[in-house]
C-alpha cells in the first residue's frame, strides 16, 4: 500500500510552472515526475536480482527504500541497495521510514542505520568519487520519516507505524478509545502537518529543490488556479445574465437536483432505520418461536450484536449531518428497545433523537429536510405510546393516558407534515406521509373507542392516500398502503352496520392487491391482507 501511495503521489504531483526547467543539483526540473518504477518482485531461488530489476535500477535516478522492521530483515532489499550504490553512489538513495523504533544515543538510529547498511560506505572503502566517506550517525543522508511521533504526557517519546493518510491514524485512535476527542484531534492535526512536510521533503529531494520553496510555489499556483476559476465563473455568469430564459431553466434543474440530494439523505437515514427494524422484528419473531435454552442464548448474542452495530454507527461530530445521523441511530436504538419490550429504554432514545431534531429544525426553519425529520421523530414517540396502550389492553389493564400521549405526538407531527404538503415545491412523499398521519390518529381514536371521531379522520386520510398513489402508480409500497387503508376502513364501516359503503371500499382495496399480484409485487404480508379483504367481503355479502 505504501509503495502504491508513493508512486501515485510522485506521478500525480503538479510541479509549479515557475520551477519547470529550472537547473538544480539533480538536473533540469521536469514537467512531470514519471514513470515511477514500483518493485513487486521477490528474491529468486538463486539469490541474485533478475535482469529486469537490474536494468530498472540502472535507469533510475533515485532509489526510494521503504524502511520498516520487515525490510531491515530482508536480504533482497539489501541487495537492491547495494546494487544501486555500485551503479550510482549512495547519495541518490532516499530512505522512507514507515515503521520501526529509533534510539537517541550514539549507538543509535538502529533500524535506519541497519537499513542503510548497503548504502553506507564501509570503513576503508572508497566512494565513487575516490575519497573515503564513512558518515557518522548524525551525518546520515536525507531520509523521509512518515512515522507517528507519540508524545504522551509524562511518558517516553515513542514512534508508531506511519499512515498514507492521517485519517487512518484518526480511525485507529478512535478505535483504541484511549484518548479524548479533543486530544485525538490535536494528535491527528499534528501528524497531518508533519505528514505534509515529509511529503514535500520527498518531492523536493527528487527535484533538487528546497521543500519550503516547492510548497510555497505549489500553494501559490493552486491559488492562481482558484482565482482563474473564479474569473471564469464570473465571465460565465455575465453570459448567463444575458440569456435570462436559459438561466431560469438551469435554475429549475439545479433546484430539482437539490431536492433530489435532500431526498437521498433522507433515504439513507430511512434505509438505516428500516434495516435495524428488520433485524429487530426477526429477533422478536425468533424469540416467540424458539424456546430452547440454546435458542435463547443465541438470541441474546444476536441482540448484543445489534447493539454493538448501533454503537459503532453513531457519529460524534457536531456538524448538522453528524447530528442528524446520530438522531437516526438513536431512533433505530429506540425501535430495537421497543420491540424487545424495553419501553423505558425506547422512550429515552426517542426523546434524545427528538431533542436533536428539534434543535436542527429550529436552527433552519425553512429547511424541509429538518422539518420532515422532526415529524418522523414525533411519529416514533406516538408509535411507542400507542404500542404501550395496546400492550396494556392485551393484558386487560387500563391503558391510562397512553392513547392521549400518542395523539399528542401524532398531531404535532401531522401539523408539520401539513405545512410541508402545502408548500409550492411539495413532494408526493410529503402527501403520502400526510395520509399516514391521518391514519395513525384515526386508528388511535378507534382503539380508544371514539368511533365517531375516528371515521372522518380515516376517510380524510384515504382521500389523501389516493392522490399520493396516483402521483406514482409504479411505486408498489404506496399502492399497498392504500390497499391496507381500504381494508381498515372497510372493516370499521362493516362493524358499524354500513355494509354498502364497506363493500365499496373493500373492493377498491381488493383491486389494488390484485394489480400488485399481477405485477409480482404481492409480498406474503400483502397476500394475507388480500385474504382478509376477501373474507370480509364474504361476510358482508348481501
Amino acid at each position: 500500500m505504501w509503495g502504491e501511495w508513493i508512486q501515485k503521489t510522485i506521478q500525480g504531483f503538479r510541479i509549479p510552472a515557475s520551477q519547470i526547467s529550472s537547473v538544480t543539483p539533480v538536473g533540469l526540473v521536469p514537467a512531470r515526475m514519471e514513470p515511477v518504477f514500483l518493485d513487486r518482485s521477490e528474491l529468486p531461488a538463486g539469490g541474485a536480482l533478475n535482469e529486469r530489476l537490474r536494468k530498472a535500477l540502472e535507469q533510475s535516478q533515485f532509489l526510494l527504500v521503504l524502511c520498516s522492521p520487515n525490510s531491515v530483515r530482508s536480504d533482497y532489499v539489501g541487495q537492491e541497495i547495494q546494487t544501486f550504490k555500485e551503479m550510482h553512489g549512495w547519495q541518490r538513495i532516499i530512505p522512507v521510514v514507515i515503521a520501526g523504533e529509533v534510539g537517541s544515543n550514539d549507538e543509535t538510529l538502529n533500524a535506519i542505520r541497519i537499513e542503510l547498511r548497503g548504502m553506507m560506505p564501509c570503513e576503508g572503502e572508497q566512494d565513487r568519487g575516490g575519497s573515503l566517506a564513512v558518515p557518522r550517525a548524525d551525518q546520515l543522508p536525507l531520509f523521509v520519516d512518515f512515522r507517528v511521533r507519540k508524545a504522551e504526557p509524562g511518558q517516553k517519546k515513542e514512534f508508531g507505524p506511519g499512515w498514507t493518510d492521517p485519517r487512518y491514524y484518526d480511525h485507529e485512535l478512535k478505535n483504541e478509545g484511549k484518548t479524548s476527542s479533543r486530544y485525538r484531534r490535536t494528535l491527528v492535526g499534528k501528524y497531518a502537518r508533519e505528514h505534509k512536510n515529509q511529503k514535500y521533503k520527498l518531492l523536493a529531494a527528487l527535484l533538487g529543490l528546497k521543500p519550503r520553496d516547492l510548497e510555497d510555489d505549489s500553494n501559490a499556483e493552486e491559488l492562481r488556479r482558484q482565482r482563474n476559476a473564479k474569473r471564469l465563473a464570473l465571465a460565465l455568469a455575465g453570459v448567463t445574465l444575458v440569456l435570462a430564459v436559459t438561466a431560469w431553466v438551469f435554475y429549475s434543474k439545479a433546484n430539482h437536483a437539490r431536492a433530489d440530494a435532500e431526498r437521498s439523505v433522507l433515504m439513507i437515514g430511512d434505509a438505516h432505520e428500516n434495516a435495524s427494524r428488520l433485524v429487530s422484528d426477526l429477533l422478536v419473531n425468533l424469540k416467540a418461536s424458539l424456546k430452547t435454552t440454546d435458542a435463547e442464548s443465541a438470541l441474546e448474542e444476536a441482540g448484543r450484536t445489534v447493539s454493538e452495530y448501533l454503537d459503532a454507527s453513531e457519529p460524534t461530530g457536531q456538524d448538522d449531518d453528524s447530528r442528524h445521523m446520530r438522531s437516526v441511530v438513536l431512533n433505530s436504538r429506540g425501535y430495537f428497545a421497543r420491540r424487545q419490550g424495553d419501553y423505558t429504554g425506547a422512550e429515552k432514545s426517542y426523546q434524545e433523537s427528538l431533542a436533536l431534531r428539534r434543535s436542527l429544525a429550529a436552527s433552519q426553519p425553512d429547511n424541509p429536510l429538518w422539518q420532515q425529520s422532526l415529524a418522523l421523530s414525533l411519529d416514533n414517540l406516538g408509535d411507542l405510546h400507542a404500542a404501550k396502550a395496546q400492550d396494556r389492553r392485551e393484558k386487560r389493564a387500563d391503558p391510562g393516558s397512553e392513547y392521549i400521549e400518542a395523539l399528542r405526538f401524532y398531531r404535532e407531527s401531522l401539523s408539520i407534515v401539513e405545512t410541508l404538503a402545502d408548500r409550492r415545491d411539495a413532494r408526493p412523499a410529503w402527501r403520502h406521509e400526510l395520509a399516514v398521519g391521518y391514519f395513525k390518529i384515526g386508528d388511535v381514536l378507534f382503539q380508544d373507542g371514539n368511533m365517531d371521531a375516528a371515521l372522518p379522520v380515516l376517510l380524510n386520510g384515504l382521500s389523501v392516500a389516493e392522490k399520493a398513489a396516483e402521483s406514482d402508480p409504479e411505486y408498489a409500497k404506496w399502492q399497498a398502503d392504500l390497499g391496507l387503508y381500504c381494508l381498515e376502513i372497510g372493516q370499521i364501516l362493516g362493524a358499524t352496520g354500513k355494509d354498502a359503503e364497506a363493500r365499496k371500499i373493500l373492493k377498491k382495496g381488493q383491486a389494488i392487491f390484485d394489480r400488485l399480484r399481477d405485477r409480482k409485487h404481492l409480498t406474503s404480508d400483502y397476500a394475507k391482507r388480500l385474504e382478509e379483504i376477501e373474507t370480509s367481503l364474504k361476510d358482508l355479502a348481501p
